[in-house]
């Protein structure tokens, strides 16, 4: 149950997120709608280097727009810069989380609320490992962490939408998939990719023969716990997966 400070917080500020300009890099932002973000966070860094909140937001925007290559360049630059920020070093942390490096990822969102506590957008990538892990309780916690902090947030406010009540959940969600029908469409197609993956994956088998299936005879060996008992035998067999290949054993009850 969300408590009523958490409840009362969502309920005020969200009209605010209806309401946004994305004439702003920032706004644009903090309104999920990195596209339109990054060209004017891009000319606002141009004016100001040196400020580690538009350089964050603009590593975060190239992060959720999958511009790796853009975004590996301005995390390395960016923690050289600013190596004390804790809005760079959570960015970080998101750029590490998209390229798969989820040890490095919590340690940096770690690092991050270890700089300043109220940063959300290190509860909320701390949220998205711990639910990845299905560690469902601390995933809640990080997320209402991040959504108290930051209920302007579109990012947050999506995946805070989980947590609330349905009749709530229906009486918000409207409004707010209208208002970012760009950060939906994104989702869905993650979605969507998250589906097909998940159907192709189930429809591999596990062990694939290759060739003919003929009878043959297996080896076995004796599964010994010292030189005067066998715990039972096992078969040798030989796997093959993509680019790997290997031998293990196979074990059984022995019929004495």
């Amino acid at each position: 149950m969300i408590s009523s400070r958490l409840a009362f917080t969502f309920i005020l500020s969200f009209p605010a997120i209806l309401v946004a300009d994305a004439s702003d890099g920032m706004t644009a932002y903090r309104a999920a709608d990195y596209k339109t973000a990054i060209p004017l966070l891009q000319a606002a860094t141009a004016q100001s280097p040196k400020d580690p909140l538009i350089s964050a937001a603009l590593l975060s925007a190239l992060v959720y727009e999958g511009r790796a290559d853009e975004a590996a360049d301005a995390a390395l630059a960016d923690g050289a810069a600013s190596p004390n920020s804790p809005e760079i070093t959570a960015a970080r942390g998101e750029f590490s989380y998209y390229m798969g490096d989820m040890a490095s990822a919590e340690k940096l969102f770690r690092a991050a609320i270890k700089l300043k506590e109220e940063t959300p957008r290190a509860y909320y990538g701390l949220y998205r490992l711990y639910h990845a892990a299905s560690m469902y309780r601390s995933a809640r916690l990080f997320c209402l962490r991040a959504h108290e902090i930051d209920p302007g947030d579109a990012l947050i406010t999506l995946a805070f939408f989980r947590y609330l009540v349905p009749e709530k959940r229906k009486e918000l969600e409207g409004p707010f998939i209208a208002a970012h029908l760009w950060l939906y469409k994104q989702f869905e197609r993650s979605q969507e990719t998250a589906s097909e993956m998940k159907g192709e994956l189930n429809g591999r088998k596990v062990f694939e023969l290759e060739g003919d299936r003929r009878e043959t005879t297996l080896p076995l060996v004796y599964l010994r716990d010292g030189p005067a008992h066998v715990r039972g035998v096992a078969s040798k067999c030989r796997f093959k997966a993509r680019g790997h290949s290997g031998c293990c054993s196979i074990p059984g009850r022995a019929a004495f």
